[in-house]
Parts: C-alpha cells; sequence; structure tokens
C-alpha cells in the first residue's frame, strides 16, 4: 500500500432543481449553496501524517481559488469479498460524480485491482469533465506525474558507482501495480547500463506495505553464492519491514547490506536507521492539480502531462552518504503520550456507546467525544433512505435521498427535522451558507448494511482527522448497527408473540390469546364489580358445506363469521377462535340490551357477506351468552360453559324449526 491516496472532484453544471436558482452562476448551480465550485478529495486513510500533509496542501489551494473542499474517505479497500469490504467500496457509487466539473485520482492509492476497474469505470462513464490523474499516468486522463519512479534508475547507479557494489537487488510491490512496474524498470535499466547482473533472486515482489519483510528476506539470502550487498525496495513500507527481518536474523543495515525506499514518507526518518528514500513534492504536486482543474475549466490550454521534480535522500541506510534529519527525542516522547491518552479516550467512547439506549442518548456521547476526531466546528449525520425511522436498515447499496439525523455545531447540539434531501447533495440546504467549506465525509457501514455518512468540518480548516477518525466513525457505525438489530428483535418478538395468540386464519385470538386477555384483566375485573357477558358461536352446517362445496369454502364460511363478529363488537370485547367452527367473544361493564344489539349485528353482516358472495350456501351461526357480575368465586370457565349450554339451545331450536 502506497502512501497517497486521493481523488479530487470539482462539481458539475446541472439544471433540474428550481428550488436553486438563487445560487446559480453561469448558468451552473453548485453544491452547498454558496455560489462556489466545490472540490471533492477521495483519501483513503485520511488519518496518516502523510495524507494530512497532501490534504493541508489541497485545501490551501482550493482556498486561495475559492473552492469549497470535499474529502470522501475510507480505511484500506481490500481484494476480499468480505461484506465489509464490498460496502467499503461503495464510496464510488455513493461519490456524486455526475455533480462535478473535474476530476483528480491518484489510482495508485488503492492496490486491490476490482477497485481500481470500478474507479476508473465510474469515471469514465459519469465524469462530466476531465479527468485528472494524480501520480499515475492513464489513458484518457490529464496526468500531474513525478519524477520519482524515473529516479529509481539514478538511484541504483549512485549505489553501484559511489560505493563499488554489484549485487543490487529490487523489492518490487504486487504484480500489477502501476509505480512497482515502472520503477522496477528502471532498476533493470540501470542494471544494464551498468553491466550489472540481474539473478533469480534478485527481485522479489512484495505487497507495497509491510507484511512481507519476513519473507523477502528468505528470498534474498537464500542462495549463498548471490548475497545482495544492497536492496533498492519500491517503497518506504517495505523497505522499514526488511529492514525489521534483516536485524532480526543479525543481518546489519547499512554495513552487511544498504536498504532504501521510495516516498520519503514520515516513516522513513522516524526510524534508525534512517533510509534514504527518494522524496515526492506531494505539496508541489496537489497545487498543480488544483491549478491544472482551474486552468481546464477557465479554458486555458495545459499539456496532457505535468511532471513535479523528485529527488534522493540520502540517509543512514546507505552508508556515508547521510543527511540525517535529527527528531528530539521529546518530541516523539510526547507524540507517544498524546497517541496512548487519545487511544484511553476512545475506548471510553466505545464504552459509552456500547451502552447507549436510545437516540437521544447517542447524540450526546457524540457531542461529548467529537474532540477526538480534532477540533471540530460542525458535524452532520446523514441517514440514508426516506423512511420516517431515525435508525433504519437499508438493504439497497446507495439510496437516492438521505435526512440529516444529526446537527452539531460549535458544541451544541441543533434540532434537526428529519426531512429528506437528495442524497448527491450530501447536505440539506437550510444547514448551508455562504462561508467557504472544508468538509471530511465518511461512509458508515456494518458489513451487510449502510446506514448513512458523517460530515465533518474543523476549526482550522487546514487540520485533517487523526488516527482514531476510523475506530469513531466504526463505533458509530456500530452503535447504529445496534440500534437496528434491537429494533429488529423488538419487532420479531412482537410478531412471534402476537402469532403466538392470533388464529392463523381468521386473524381473531385463539384459545391462548383470549386465556392470556382474560387472566390479566380478571382480577381488575372484581376489584371494579363488573359485570361481564361470555357468548358462544359456533358456524351452522360447516360439515355440509366441507362436503358440499369443499374445505375451501368452509374456510370462507368461518371467517364470514369471524369478520362479523369482529365488527359487531367493535371496541367493546374481544373476541377468540377456539375451534374449529367455534367462537366466543367477551363483553365488560354490558348489559342484556347490548348483547342482543350484537347478536343482531353478527347475523345482519353474515346477510350482507351471503347476499354479495353469491355462494351457493348461506355463511350462518347460532350464539348463546350467559352474563354475571364478576366475583372471586367466579371463573371464566365457568362462564364460558354457560354460554355453551345457551348457544346449544339456539342450536336444538333451529333444528327442531327445520
Amino acid at each position: 500500500m502506497t502512501q497517497a491516496g486521493a481523488f479530487f472532484i470539482i462539481k458539475s453544471q446541472e439544471k433540474h432543481n428550481p428550488k436553486r436558482n438563487q445560487a446559480v452562476i453561469k448558468g451552473g448551480i453548485w453544491m452547498f449553496y454558496n455560489k462556489r465550485k466545490t472540490i471533492g478529495v477521495f483519501l483513503n486513510r485520511a488519518e496518516l501524517e502523510f495524507q494530512q500533509v497532501l490534504s493541508r496542501s489541497l485545501t490551501e489551494t482550493a482556498k486561495q481559488c475559492d473552492y469549497n473542499i470535499v474529502f470522501l474517505t475510507s480505511f484500506g479497500i481490500r481484494e476480499t469479498e468480505t461484506m465489509y469490504d464490498l460496502y467499503e467500496k461503495n464510496v464510488v457509487d455513493f461519490a456524486p460524480i455526475e455533480e462535478f466539473d473535474a476530476i483528480i485520482v491518484a489510482l495508485d492509492t488503492y492496490d486491490t485491482p476490482s477497485f481500481r476497474m470500478k474507479l476508473i469505470e465510474g469515471l469514465k462513464n459519469r465524469a462530466h469533465g476531465p479527468v485528472i490523474s494524480f501520480r499515475e499516468a492513464s489513458e484518457g486522463f490529464y496526468g500531474i506525474l513525478s519524477d520519482a519512479n524515473s529516479m529509481v534508475e539514478e538511484l541504483v547507479k549512485h549505489i553501484a558507482n559511489t560505493h563499488s557494489v554489484r549485487n543490487i537487488c529490487f523489492m518490487a510491490g504486487y504484480k500489477g501495480h502501476y509505480d512497482s512496474q515502472i520503477r522496477e524498470q528502471h532498476y533493470r535499466l540501470a542494471m544494464e547500463e551498468l553491466g550489472l547482473p540481474v539473478y533469480e533472486n534478485s527481485i522479489f515482489y512484495g505487497d507495497m506495505w509491510k507484511g512481507k519483510g519476513e519473507q523477502a528476506y528468505e528470498f534474498f539470502f537464500s542462495d549463498e553464492t548471490h548475497r545482495p550487498e544492497a536492496i533498492v525496495c519500491a517503497n518506504d513500507f517495505m523497505a522499514r519491514a526488511l529492514t525489521i527481518a534483516l536485524e532480526k536474523h543479525g543481518i546489519l543495515v547499512p554495513q552487511d547490506v544498504m536498504v532504501s525506499g521510495v516516498d520519503n514518507s514520515p516513516e522513513s526518518c522516524d526510524v534508525l536507521p534512517q533510509l534514504t528514500s527518494i522524496s515526492v513534492d506531494y505539496e508541489a504536486m496537489a497545487k498543480e492539480a488544483v491549478y491544472l482543474v482551474r486552468d481546464l475549466l477557465e479554458g486555458v490550454p495545459r499539456e496532457r502531462n505535468i511532471y513535479v521534480p523528485a529527488k534522493i535522500l540520502f540517509r543512514e541506510s546507505t552508508k556515508d552518504c547521510t543527511d540525517r534529519e535529527d527528531k528530539r527525542s521529546d518530541e516523539i516522547y510526547q507524540k507517544l503520550i498524546e497517541i496512548r491518552e487519545k487511544h484511553n479516550r476512545q475506548s471510553y467512547f466505545s464504552t459509552d456507546m456500547d451502552g447507549c439506549t436510545d437516540y437521544a442518548e447517542m447524540k450526546q456521547i457524540v457531542a461529548k467525544n467529537l474532540h477526538l476526531l480534532g477540533t471540530c466546528k460542525e458535524f452532520y449525520l446523514g441517514l440514508l433512505g426516506e423512511e420516517k425511522d431515525h435508525i433504519r436498515y437499508f438493504k439497497q447499496d446507495i439510496t437516492s435521498y438521505a435526512k440529516l439525523g444529526m446537527e452539531i455545531r460549535d458544541g451544541q447540539i441543533l434540532h434537526v427535522s428529519g426531512e429528506c434531501f437528495r442524497q448527491k447533495d450530501l447536505l440539506p440546504e437550510k444547514v448551508c451558507d455562504d462561508s467557504w467549506k472544508v468538509y471530511y465525509i465518511r461512509v458508515l457501514h456494518n458489513r451487510e448494511k449502510n446506514f448513512g455518512y458523517t460530515v465533518v468540518q474543523f476549526e482550522n480548516p487546514l487540520d485533517g482527522p487523526d488516527e482514531f477518525y476510523h475506530d469513531w466513525n466504526l463505533t458509530l457505525s456500530q452503535t447504529i448497527n445496534n440500534f437496528y438489530t434491537t429494533k429488529y428483535l423488538i419487532r420479531l418478538n412482537h410478531e412471534n408473540q402476537e402469532k403466538s395468540v392470533t388464529d392463523y386464519l381468521t386473524g381473531l385470538n385463539n384459545r391462548r390469546g383470549m386465556e392470556d386477555y382474560i387472566n390479566e384483566k380478571w382480577p381488575e375485573w372484581i376489584l371494579g364489580n363488573r359485570y361481564l357477558i361470555c357468548a358462544s358461536v359456533d358456524v351452522d352446517g360447516l360439515k355440509v358445506i366441507n362436503d358440499s362445496y369443499g374445505h375451501k369454502e368452509g374456510d370462507w364460511a368461518i371467517c364470514a363469521v369471524a369478520e362479523a363478529i369482529r365488527k359487531a363488537i367493535g371496541k367493546y370485547g374481544i373476541a377468540a377462535r377456539t375451534g374449529g367452527d367455534e367462537f366466543v367473544f367477551v363483553l365488560t361493564g354490558a348489559n342484556a340490551g347490548l348483547v342482543r344489539d350484537v347478536e343482531n349485528q353478527i347475523h345482519h353482516y353474515l346477510d350482507e357477506a351471503n347476499a354479495q358472495s353469491g355462494k351457493p350456501y348461506r355463511a350462518d351461526c347460532s350464539m348463546g351468552h350467559y352474563m354475571t357480575q364478576i366475583t372471586a368465586r367466579e371463573s371464566f370457565e365457568e362462564c364460558m360453559r354457560m354460554s355453551d349450554i345457551e348457544m346449544y339451545k339456539e342450536k336444538k331450536a333451529k333444528k327442531v324449526g327445520r
């Protein structure tokens, strides 16, 4: 993984939102409603020291040009198919690429071929203006490039000529990495011009990160006949990993073997021995990138590729050609103290959020811990989707709309209405003003769940996120996920409870549902000296209907009776299907007149259902009720028994009548 990590975007013209007429300049429509063009920066690992240097330079130059700037950040994108990594790659889908005028992209930031392809295709298909490739030449794009790759050739020649070294090896990145490929080519050219051999164990392919130091040692030193005298590494990360592995095995740098890197990362001079490295002037490159955008937007012709000079910084890892950059030990120690303290505070933040029970509490905890990101002036939480819920699980990757879930300014939690706005706008119009903006944006997701994104503006525009930026956002994502999980479990439990007490066919209570309700209310009714009417209902002729027309028709008759009971009792009681063709309903605080009205209503609704159905049979029922004043001596089972007796009397009377 290389240090650099960014692509930059300038907002495009669009004329589809009449609400933005007040913000129109020269026919264009501007993000954040402040009449400025907006540069977007896609920055991987924004918390690293190098990335902070890059973002400061971009911010300074954007300020000079009066452009807003937005950093869309990610935390490492791996070539894995885990749900987390798949959603991390969604930064391309989330980015409002169509909204910008020009794009500057550093492809070498992302080491995963699938993501690089997705990014390139996304830019080619969706970008409306010129695309500028940062540090890496790419077909169809403008380029801001460095001479660092070609300087590898000069470094190899210097080591050979100045130090009389013959066996110079090269630690490359993984095959297919652009910078690594070019740097390997220049290594081979230098070795050819010097007339030096390249052996089978002269070139090792690593990872552009810190994970292959031990394997590199075993590769280079497995052949005793061709032990390397110097190893040039494709970047500083691999050079440092190799140095550690060499020292572990008793091989001293530079006494036994010289080691050098490329990129001049902050780590190159923070360690001992300090690494000889090729310095890339990223500040100058960042400025040139913004100036190139400005010129292209203003119609000024520019070269397709612009090169920024690099230079070799000789330090301790290549013997006597040292240009040591001493760092005061007390400064390093102080930095370690600060990191340790922030780590403790981050742990407290995680603990507080883990115990968070509701959305309002989460707001308070977030506001209290914003300082972990730095001196935050503004903080926003954008939630994807149009749902009414504050926290929602969205199965789709990216939604067209978002809503503001949280707004904190100058440490104060502000009320938000939660109304929807276009996700491509990033923020709703009501939170925008005329000031120049520098925002850092991080997509929030948790494996297969996309929740939304955070937007941060620092008090000092030149400040950026620190090393806990990713952990902080991850904690927030996990908390939101916990809210969703809790809400889902509550809903699932409620649904299961409903199923356990609900009759699957009619939707009325089943016997358990009826008994649970009665058992809960019975003590209250006793104390209130309530009158209770318990009525039993039985579907007439159900066996004949089933035998003659099928059980599906029998089910219709059962449901017709159930619906008639439901409508008739309304809010006055509770009903249940207690058997195949048997129902019970209970009325409290009632009298004999009410139950007769309910029974008449049941027959009325059945008459309507039969008339509308046109079926060759009639859905009907027999009913009987029992009324009593509820006392401690009374039981619901006895009431049901007595109502059954009355119901069977009616059923018998109907048969006699026929």
